[in-house]
């Protein structure tokens, strides 16, 4: 008899699920700690209205965040 998995024939599916999971996991460790070591956050206004983003690691850890949420 076949094993059940809750993916049948989409059984890829688990393991990218798994790598997107620790991936997100990671980072979101990386921002708690880095947001210990973090500036004070000073938003600047850009001429169009929008807010210019925060650079260095902090920065980048935040930003993989949001992509790896989606």
């Amino acid at each position: 008899m076949e094993a059940l998995t809750w993916t049948g024939s989409l059984s890829l599916l688990n393991t990218v699920v798994l790598w997107l999971s620790a991936a997100f996991a990671l980072v979101v460790l990386a921002q708690i700690v880095l947001s210990f070591f973090a500036p004070e956050p000073t938003l600047r206004a850009n001429p169009d209205g929008s807010v210019a983003a925060r650079g260095g690691a902090y920065g980048a850890s935040e930003r993989a965040t949001r992509w790896l949420f989606l």
